[in-house]
């Protein structure tokens, strides 16, 4: 027998998805992005302010997502982490730059793993930034039609991503001002997955130009099918 939805817990999860994308959020313009009622969201974050998910700043009413969010974040981040971080330490390690773990959400991607450089001129990128697809257009040759999509304009062509689907790898300089960076996708189990994620190694091109990171390529690819296979 089918077992049918709770709408009442799909409509905290929406609600409790776009205060994590806008914090701090009032309930009028959480209720207008949402086009939902505004007492009923009201109910909502109430509901799940007394459940420990959100929190309340008192001099502008903003919710903001408080420390129960955390907690659930860190027991699946937990497992991740010990899985991947030893290939993302190895990575970096390697290639002397710095080694993130990102995964795709929608239009973004979203840092669960950063391992730094050890050099004192390095680039820093904390766990939990948010960035565009269209910062690494090239991660679309490894990705499904659906999270294509979100890439626009910045699509490339499809003969580029013939090229970056056939060496496994693509070279984006499309982060931070003064940085470069070379990607390889991370697949989730199963025959015919497209990308989750990207396994990312930035290095500031007053250091590194494309030369010198394709040639790290073969470190990249090997620690992105080591972190897959995890």
């Amino acid at each position: 027998m089918a077992v049918g939805r709770l709408g009442t817990v799909e409509k905290a999860l929406r609600v409790l998805t776009a205060i994590s994308e806008r914090q701090p959020v009032t309930v009028t313009r959480l209720a207008r992005a949402l086009d939902m009622d505004k007492s009923g969201v009201q109910r909502t974050v109430v509901t799940l302010h007394d459940a420990g998910w959100l929190r309340q700043d008192p001099a502008t009413s903003a919710w903001s997502l408080d420390a129960q969010a955390l907690v659930v974040g860190r027991r699946f981040a937990g497992g991740l982490f010990d899985r991947a971080r030893p290939h993302l330490k190895a990575l970096a390690s390697g290639t002397g730059e710095t080694v993130t773990l990102w995964v795709v959400r929608g239009p973004s991607f979203v840092v669960v793993d950063s391992v730094e450089s050890s050099q004192p001129l390095r680039i820093v990128i904390p766990v939990g930034l948010e960035a565009p697809l269209t910062t690494g257009p090239g991660v679309a040759a490894f990705l499904d039609e659906e999270a294509r999509g979100h890439l626009g304009d910045a699509l490339p062509s499809e003969d580029e991503l013939a090229v970056v689907r056939a060496r496994g790898y693509y070279v984006t300089t499309g982060g931070a001002a003064g940085t470069i960076a070379i990607g390889a996708p991370v697949y989730a189990p199963g025959p015919g997955a497209s990308a989750v994620g990207t396994l990312l190694v930035t290095a500031p091109v007053s250091r590194v130009g494309v030369a010198e990171l394709e040639a790290m390529a073969p470190r990249l690819l090997a620690a992105a099918g080591a972190v897959s296979a995890e």
